[in-house]
């Protein structure tokens, strides 16, 4: 379940917690995604790592989902 009423998805933040640092995910947010290696939670951001090294700071408020493989 998202709660979105106060700005900030508990869900995708408590989803985000229990990822191991390196996992490779792929986070869905502003119509797009990024895959790469999960980093954890900076600031209120995801932080990804990308295939070519780019590292992506995401705000977890953006977020509206997370795979895992």
């Amino acid at each position: 379940m998202f709660n979105h009423h106060d700005g900030f998805n508990h869900a995708v933040f408590s989803t985000l917690n229990h990822v191991g640092l390196g996992t490779r995910i792929t986070i869905f947010f502003d119509s797009t995604n990024r895959t790469g290696k999960f980093q954890g939670i900076q600031h209120g951001n995801a932080v990804l790592t990308t295939d070519s090294g780019s590292l992506f700071f995401i705000p977890v408020n953006r977020i509206v989902a997370v795979s895992i493989p």
